[in-house]
């Protein structure tokens, strides 16, 4: 049986954004109540809007972009969700992950519940993070890649 998780929110003018800055934007260009052949809408959006995956190239000159990796790259059957309450700040670490894991996984969803700050300037200003070396342990000891 698979499971389905909806892994963001709806885009709004209320959808919080790093900074409180560069926010969301939404225009009705066309619509068929007013007469026009389709409906359209005209948005504007930075890319640390909503949820996101900052790539590499975020962080690293010459890093990655999307454009690295293909479709297949995104599509996954050995999935876990792990839920970790996380305060505001914390940084997880592979103490809080290494008792909760399963082996021969291909992805780890760290579930925190910190959205329920979503509407608050904590949400962008002491969110929870992953300490560095998670991702070395999870290289190292846990996600499996397809042979």
């Amino acid at each position: 049986m698979s499971s389905y998780f909806f892994l963001s929110h709806e885009l709004n003018d209320e959808t919080p954004t790093y900074g409180n800055k560069n926010k969301f934007k939404s225009k009705i260009s066309s619509s068929t109540l007013n007469g026009g052949s389709s409906s359209s809408q005209f948005w504007q959006i930075h890319n640390h809007t909503g949820t996101h995956i900052d790539f590499p190239s975020h962080f690293i000159e010459n890093g990655f972009t999307i454009s690295n990796y293909s479709a297949d790259f995104w599509v996954f059957n050995r999935i876990q969700l792990i839920n970790i309450n996380a305060d505001p700040g914390k940084l997880i670490g592979v103490s809080d992950l290494k008792d909760h894991v399963d082996y021969d996984v291909e992805i780890i969803l760290i579930k925190t519940g910190f959205q329920k700050y979503r509407n608050e300037n904590i949400y962008w200003q002491n969110n929870p993070g992953i300490l560095p070396e998670v991702g070395s342990w999870l290289k190292k000891n846990i996600l499996r890649s397809e042979q």
